[in-house]
């Protein structure tokens, strides 16, 4: 496991941000305090930081609003991803048939080269099929039930032993790959997402493509846990899941819609250190995340992780505001707003630089936190008895974007215990698919099951159901391979079996004649058995004997 930490603002595992707590929500700095001494106040009452910026006591005289305030553009859905018919054309705008053939090509690459000319061929359909049954999984909250009991006759859903077997479901899960295993080794030379870059940059395009956020936007970290091998898993002690693949998101305050996400993948081969500090940098990483919505007067959330005076002048410079809390050991903010037990409780110390407010408040004693705010510009505080500033009672509105995203995607996630990390990252490429397209339906159709309180829950039910019809549909043409319980599964699902042809008695020919299997040269004894499909006459050897019984009864399951 990586975990580069050679400079503070590298984003590596001591950088996960502790979660926001406190009586009105708002995040408690647990970082030590440090020395005050040295720090002045100028002659002017101004406060001075270690890092020479002064911050007036003063509001700024503002006559107009600034640039970065002005909201340019509001939260949309774009005409092409709008008027879907069904709930499968919301998910294919975000799945698209490019990504599900890249898993369908380098899928069946993995099964020849495993299992030679026994493996058998997937297809878009199949494939569909299988990733309807990881939302079926999901929407039941059975991913961590073993596959016996979900394939069970007696306990288990029909739709799973109607779509596909259990064995043939492992091999999918088994061989599934998103890249070609020939050039693997050279493309990880320059990257280590080389294994499933192509579908996660995929996925990207399609977020942004296909919706228009709101004016406020929250950045944070998600966390996906796995035990498996990975050269860049993390350990974040803050968060639920502490061992695992740290991702980055920009997400919608409003509808938490996942807009732009980085896999944390630490230093790359061909990188040396400093430069992968500095693409590491929580700033840079926002600058990054939110680029294309930029310059258009939203407004960027985040935690103590990502609050720097110099990226909040960059995003200024970019039309763009931004509410961040800060860590006490930043030098930008002066020793007047650092914990002290001589502060009141509920009190506040404001302070202004050009366009930026700094604001520090007392939540209890001897604790404080340091809000960096350019969206307001005024000393303004709630009313109520904790005197909460307007900045932190701004902050404490946006700041779940991405944990709100985060926790819809646990609720009903496709993940299953696998010990690869690409499949990792693949289930949660397809939460987010399926999180984005409920998304979009709900707008695009807002009297679908208004009425309803798990509604998402019954998106992805239905979403399911709809990606594994069409292999249902086609398996059930083709009786003669298929089991009993397999039958009474599609029925119970409603489905129409296409009829099972019961050959003819086995008759005896006129003539007795050589058997039509056998070669000539190795048997020339004559028989008058005959098949009862074809009526070739065949010897003991090339046919056997079933009873009406055994011809309904359920073999023992066999991968398809």
């Amino acid at each position: 496991m990586e975990s580069d930490s050679s400079d503070e603002e590298f984003l590596d595992s001591s950088s996960g941000s502790e979660p926001d707590e406190n009586p009105d929500e708002l995040s408690e700095e647990e970082d030590e305090n440090e020395e005050n001494d040295g720090m002045d106040v100028d002659r002017n009452g101004d406060m001075v930081s270690r890092s020479g910026i002064s911050w007036s006591r003063d509001e700024p005289h503002i006559r107009q609003t600034p640039r970065h305030n002005i909201i340019r553009e509001g939260k949309s859905i774009p005409r092409h991803a709008r008027n879907n018919q069904t709930i499968l054309e919301a998910f294919n705008k975000f799945f698209t048939p490019n990504m599900k053939e890249i898993c369908v090509r380098y899928t069946n690459q993995k099964g020849y080269m495993i299992k030679g000319d026994d493996w058998k061929d997937t297809d878009v359909i199949e494939f569909d099929a299988y990733v309807g049954l990881l939302f079926l999984m999901g929407q039941w909250k059975s991913k961590f039930l073993p596959l016996q009991e979900l394939w069970n006759a007696d306990e288990g859903h029909p739709h799973f032993r109607a779509t596909m077997s259990k064995e043939r479901f492992k091999n999918l899960t088994r061989f599934c790959r998103f890249d070609d295993a020939l050039s693997r080794d050279d493309r990880r030379k320059v990257d280590k997402l080389s294994p499933i870059r192509d579908l996660w940059e995929l996925l990207q395009g399609n977020l942004h493509r296909n919706y228009v956020p709101s004016d406020s936007l929250c950045v944070d970290e998600q966390m996906k846990p796995t035990r498996g091998r990975c050269s860049f898993r993390q350990y974040i002690k803050g968060k639920p899941d502490k061992f695992g693949i740290k991702f980055l998101w920009n997400a919608d305050c409003v509808n938490f819609y996942p807009l732009r996400g980085e896999v944390y993948i630490g230093a790359q081969p061909h990188e040396t250190k400093a430069e992968a500090a500095m693409r590491n940098k929580p700033t840079a990483v926002v600058m990054r995340l939110t680029q294309p919505w930029q310059k258009k007067g939203r407004s960027i959330t985040g935690d103590n992780l990502f609050g720097d005076f110099q990226l909040a002048t960059d995003l200024i410079a970019n039309q763009t505001g931004c509410v961040f809390t800060m860590r006490m050991n930043k030098p930008q903010i002066p020793p007047e707003m650092l914990p002290n037990k001589n502060r009141p409780v509920y009190s506040s110390v404001y302070g202004f630089n050009n366009m930026v407010t700094l604001v520090s408040y007392v939540p209890k004693r001897n604790k404080a936190v340091v809000v960096l705010d350019t969206v307001n510009h005024e000393i303004a505080i709630e009313p109520g008895d904790k005197q909460l500033p307007q900045s932190i009672a701004l902050y404490n509105v946006t700041k779940s974007g991405v944990d709100g995203l985060n926790k819809m995607l646990k609720t009903y996630s496709v993940q299953r215990k696998v010990q690869r990390w690409p499949m990792v990252v693949f289930f949660n490429v397809v939460d987010l698919c399926g999180y984005a397209s409920f998304i979009i339906w709900s707008e695009d159709h807002p009297n679908w099951e208004e009425n309803k309180k798990d509604k998402r829950r019954l998106f992805l039910k239905a979403l399911g159901n709809e990606l594994i019809r069409p292999h249902i549909d086609r398996r059930s043409q083709n009786p003669r391979s298929m089991q009993k319980n397999v039958r009474k599964a599609m029925n119970r699902m409603g489905i129409a079996v296409a009829e099972r042809h019961r050959p003819e008695r086995p008759e005896h020919a006129d003539t007795r004649t050589r058997c039509k299997l056998c070669p000539y040269q190795q048997n020339d004894t004559k028989y008058s058995t005959k098949c009862g499909e074809c009526s070739m006459v065949v010897c003991p050897q090339h046919h056997f004997i079933i009873c009406d019984n055994c011809w309904d009864e359920p073999i023992e399951e066999e991968e398809e």
